[in-house]
């Protein structure tokens, strides 16, 4: 099998993963989660201490998996949860509300 055909750096999974799980732990903190994306399929819901060990978790997949070093995956987490950071800075209502 070869190389998949997108850039080791920075880790697109993660890149999509971290500054929305940054947002949702800057609104609610760092809370338990369920992932019952698959139980469609009959695979059971994942249960997730925090929403950081899911993103934990989905980042070591990509190195198990092969497609990114491990340098890769916590320099794309750190970019993520910066990125995060200025997008949960963003209001959306004016300073009336």
């Amino acid at each position: 099998m070869g190389n998949p055909p997108y850039p080791e750096y920075p880790s697109g999974l993660v890149g999509f993963y971290s500054p929305v799980i940054q947002v949702l732990i800057k609104e609610f903190g760092d809370i338990p989660a369920t992932d019952d994306s698959y139980t469609w399929r009959g695979l059971p819901a994942r249960q997730f201490s925090s929403l950081s060990q899911m993103l934990k978790e989905a980042s070591d997949s990509r190195i198990y998996a092969g497609i990114h070093y491990r340098f890769t995956q916590d320099a794309s987490i750190e970019i993520g949860v910066q990125l995060g950071n200025e997008i949960d800075k963003i209001r959306v209502v004016g300073p009336e509300y």
